[in-house]
């Protein structure tokens, strides 16, 4: 080719990749075959490309690999250019294994002949284009979930492109198919009350919204979204779960609140409140604390929100509130605080705050509500973000995603947009819809454009935007973690939500059995869970004659031993033995009144006594010398008690040997010349 012609004529010759990903999953775990497209706005975004579970991106100002006013050159100096680089992340839940390949789209009749396009892919041998079988540039990459490769092309022209090229260009995509591939942390990747959900999904019909196929299962209204999870959707499906619960041996709604499945995301049970736990601001910051405005700031990882919902900000205000169900003060609107109270609605004990699980939590936005949840979803794990702001966030209490009320509709009858799903159709056929009272309620995902708005469901119900400093209600978002199993009881209905198997929860556990002691009644053992308090069975034993004193904890002194009570908070960790005391009742006892007297009616003494135990009373008559001074001479009982009466110089003891009913005892006087009456 004539160089000189080439650049006479100055003309441009475009290789131009357009990144476009069509993902083929050949899902092995269920034996099944199915597609994946994602549908991009190219116009609006030409950076990122998602594609269900696997992500394409350009790194640079542009998805294009041009050659402006490129010349042919030679492999040695083509191999040495500067690269174009792209990213692909693996964003799903399983590994792939898949090839990515370099398909040309253009016309044939205006396009470079792929024989003149040569490509070095990373450090690999160079080659030409139209050689390569099926355009596979790279193959058999096999990426673990979560994890990224960067791969770099170099493309050029040969340096003996003829002159009939001269003003072709060359449009192409990039495309990656592949199919999941059988490893030991797929295997592993449900388990728990994930397991539980994944298992119900059962396919038995196909939707169409925004040009992708999903399939429902409309039994359980559960469908599988472009990321592989899977969810409720719908008007009212059965996803309630007994949650943040005082006692979860005896789970109920007394004490327990309700909560919502929002269903299987990223291998791991992902639950919403069942209400709003109030309103507040998103963040308040303004200039002189932290924010680049007067307006609060979008940036999830710091904003007072985020503080006031988790752990390990307790010395700042508001800080770690609803993680301790603390009161204190908290941040309002503008850079108001205010009294806020989180004793009725904040994480109950340490049991429920240790079933929640730490997770990764997107940040990505976007600059409109008018889209699709499969766009906002590939958005949310995206890079669209504000310059400087983190792209996601570890921790354990966040918000709902846009793309949780995108897909919480049933696209059977809602194919809006999601700015447009204050239709009554999608409201009435979208559950998510029903946790929003009648103000605005935040969002995670912030407005990509701006420093300090952040998305919100608004008072019309559809996707809108609010400044970070203004409130809006709260509802906390989490994930379980995988340890944590559903018991045989709930169904996951209103009026039976499903059940945590505190049993099977990878929580310490510890039995409290119960020993009745010769009592009566049937209490069964009870679970206590390490470093929570039980609340013992209300149930009281019986025992004939015989009041019961409360439970000691076997092997301690029964006498000395604290004693617990039927419904007492028991805080004692440890397999534990609770040995029922008994006390005689006083209303069984058959007590005789004894009274003594002498023979002028004066009561010396009275008792009562316990039928035929002894009784006794001794006393003194002062020096027994005297002439003429009376001492006790006899005694005489009624109602056939016999008692003996005897002294010891000056001391006189009246006893009987066995009471065996009320008496009156008289005892007689005399002189040392006499007997006389007293």
């Amino acid at each position: 080719m004539n160089k000189e012609f080439f650049i006479k004529n100055r003309k441009k010759i475009i290789i131009s990749v357009v990144v476009f990903a069509v993902f083929l999953i050949a899902f092995s775990l269920i034996n099944s075959t199915y597609s994946l497209f994602f549908h991009e706005d190219i116009a609006s975004n030409t950076d990122n490309y998602t594609t269900g579970l696997l992500s394409i991106t350009a790194k640079g100002n542009s998805e294009n690999i041009s050659l402006t006013d490129a010349l042919p050159m030679s492999d040695e100096a083509g191999a040495t250019s500067t690269p174009y680089i792209f990213t692909i992340t693996n964003t799903g839940n399983l590994d792939y294994k898949f090839n990515v390949k370099l398909l040309s789209t253009g016309d044939s009749s205006t396009s470079i002949d792929t024989r003149y396009i040569r490509v070095k892919v990373d450090d690999g041998e160079v080659a030409t284009l139209a050689d390569l079988t099926n355009g596979i540039i790279k193959s058999d990459i096999t990426l673990l979930a979560g994890e990224s490769i960067d791969i770099t092309i170099r493309a050029w022209l040969n340096i003996n492109t003829p002159n009939s090229q001269i003003g072709k260009t060359f449009n192409s995509k990039i495309v990656t198919d592949g199919q999941a591939v059988y490893t030991s942390s797929n295997n592993d990747i449900y388990s728990g009350g994930a397991k539980t959900i994944k298992d119900l999904f059962t396919p038995d019909d196909t939707v169409v919204n925004n040009n992708i196929t999903y399939q429902y299962d409309t039994t359980h209204n559960l469908m599988k979204d472009v990321g592989g999870n899977i969810r409720y959707y719908g008007a009212s499906p059965n996803n309630y779960i007994y949650f943040n619960c005082s006692d979860y041996t005896n789970q109920s709604s007394s004490t327990c609140e309700v909560w919502r499945i929002i269903g299987v995301i990223d291998g791991k049970l992902k639950l919403v409140r069942n209400g709003n736990i109030d309103g507040y601001a998103w963040d308040n910051k303004n200039t002189s604390t932290g924010a680049e405005n007067d307006f609060g700031s979008n940036d999830w990882t710091v904003s007072r929100l985020m503080k006031m919902l988790n752990s390990g900000y307790e010395s700042e205000i508001g800080g770690s509130l609803y993680w301790n169900r603390k009161n204190g003060t908290c941040y309002t609107s503008g850079t108001a605080t205010a009294a806020c109270d989180f004793s009725s609605v904040g994480l109950i004990n340490d049991t429920t705050r240790n079933m929640i699980a730490s997770a990764t939590w997107y940040l990505g936005g976007w600059n409109a509500g008018n889209v699709y949840a499969d766009f906002i979803y590939g958005k949310e794990r995206g890079s669209n973000v504000y310059s400087g702001r983190p792209l996601s966030w570890n921790g354990k209490i966040a918000l709902l995603y846009p793309s949780d009320y995108g897909y919480g509709a049933d696209f059977r009858y809602c194919s809006n947009n999601l700015y447009q799903y204050n239709d009554s159709t999608c409201l009435s056929n979208n559950w998510i819809s029903s946790l929003r009272n009648e103000y605005a309620m935040w969002l995670l995902s912030p407005l990509s454009s701006s420093t300090y708005r952040v998305l919100v469901i608004g008072n019309q119900n559809r996707i809108n935007v609010r400044d970070a400093a203004n409130p809006a209600d709260v509802i906390p978002t989490l994930y379980l973690n995988s340890s944590v199993s559903f018991s045989s009881t709930g169904n996951g209905s209103q009026s039976n939500p499903y059940q945590i198997d505190i049993n099977n929860s990878g929580m310490e556990t510890y039995t409290i059995t119960y020993n009745l002691n010769g009592g009566t009644g049937t209490i069964p053992s009870q679970t206590k869970i390490a470093g929570q308090p039980l609340t013992l069975s209300s149930v009281t034993p019986t025992k004939t004659e015989y009041a019961f004193g409360g439970w000691y904890i076997q092997g301690e002194n029964p006498i000395l031993a604290k004693k617990y009570y039927p419904g007492d908070s028991f805080e004692v960790d440890g397999n534990i033995t609770l040995v029922a005391f008994w006390k005689l009742k006083e209303s069984e006892i058959e007590l005789y009144s004894v009274v003594l007297q002498n023979s002028s009616g004066i009561t010396m003494t009275s008792k009562s006594v316990i039928a035929n135990s002894p009784f006794s009373y001794t006393w003194s008559e002062g020096s027994a010398s005297t002439m003429g001074i009376s001492r006790p001479k006899t005694v005489s009982c009624t109602n056939g008690q016999t008692a003996i009466l005897s002294n010891d110089g000056d001391s006189y003891t009246v006893s009987i040997a066995s009471v065996t009913s009320n008496t009156v005892c008289t005892v007689t006087y005399s002189t040392n010349s006499g007997q006389v009456d007293m």
